[in-house]
């Protein structure tokens, strides 16, 4: 069980580390398609982001399968906890006013 929380918890700081370094590398590599507060409506932005954070997510699930001895449940744990955690962030998100 404490090898398990452990795998998930790595997976969980890889994926965010890798995901705020990713996005201020963004930030700063075409800083004009981001408005005042971060934000971005620009498609090829927008597609990068989806790109890179899916392979922050693959990531992370290979950190967390390393870590773990319960085979691939942990993953599935992690996979699933992305899922809620990136629903209820757009959910959050969802009427922002585009600039």
């Amino acid at each position: 069980m404490g090898r398990s929380i452990l795998a998930i918890v790595a997976g969980v700081v890889t994926i965010t580390v890798l995901a705020v370094g990713g996005d201020a590398a963004m930030r700063q590599v075409v800083a004009s398609a981001f408005d005042a507060n971060g934000f971005s409506d620009k498609l090829p932005v927008l597609l990068a982001m989806l790109v890179y954070m899916t392979v922050f997510s693959g990531v992370g699930g290979w950190v967390t399968a390393l870590v773990t001895r319960a085979g691939l449940r942990d993953v599935w744990i992690l996979a699933g906890l992305q899922f809620v955690m990136t629903l209820a962030a757009n959910i959050m998100l969802f009427d922002r006013r585009l600039l």
